[in-house]
């Protein structure tokens, strides 16, 4: 089963990555509550603890949460 919400999210107050495309990214995590965006985008990455949200590469994301290192 795949399970899915759809997020309005506003846009952030003011530019916050290198690519601005990218402030969605953080827009979008801050509007649903999230605290980690998995992405390999060196732009993300540069910006990760906006609001607390922490970006993670995929590698490090399962190595975390996958493969038992169960912080949550």
């Amino acid at each position: 089963m795949i399970h899915g919400d759809t997020i309005s999210a506003p846009p952030l107050p003011e530019p916050l990555c290198e690519d601005s495309t990218d402030d969605m990214f953080f827009a979008c995590a801050a509007a649903a509550g999230c605290s980690v965006i998995v992405s390999g985008d060196k732009h993300l990455h540069h910006a990760t603890g906006y609001r607390g949200i922490e970006v993670l590469s995929p590698r490090a994301f399962v190595e975390r949460y996958l493969k038992g290192g169960g912080r949550s």
